[in-house]
């Protein structure tokens, strides 16, 4: 399984700079988080007295929980799952779909978990 990883200009023609992840899901949970801080995050730095402070440019609970629903609810058989990034924020995108019946709307607000039948 793959995971593209691509750096952005202001529009999505303008491909900076990318990366592929390859492995499976256990491999790839680790191997992208370790790219994205390596190469494409921003790592701001503060300072706290002498003490230097570097901060995520995102919350790391929130990455992996977008990078775990996107390599567990992908369907598997289409496009790799993708991750964009640009200078004021990313995304992440996979070849899955909702379940029949689930609408984005639903997802806000409280709903049955319903599985997707392939």
């Amino acid at each position: 399984m793959a995971v593209k990883i691509g750096k952005f200009g202001e529009t999505d023609a303008e491909l900076k700079f990318h990366e592929i992840v390859e492995g499976n899901l256990i491999q790839l949970k680790d191997q992208i988080g370790e790219m994205l801080n390596a190469k494409f995050f921003i790592h701001p730095i503060d300072f706290m007295g002498m003490q230097r402070v570097e901060r995520n440019e995102y919350p790391v609970a929130a990455v992996r929980e977008m990078i775990l629903n996107a390599l567990l609810h992908r369907n598997y058989v289409g496009a790799p799952t993708q991750i964009r990034l640009y200078d004021d924020n990313f995304s992440v995108w996979n070849d899955g779909g909702l379940p029949e019946g689930i609408s984005e709307a639903d997802l806000k607000k409280v709903h049955r978990s319903k599985p997707r039948i392939h």
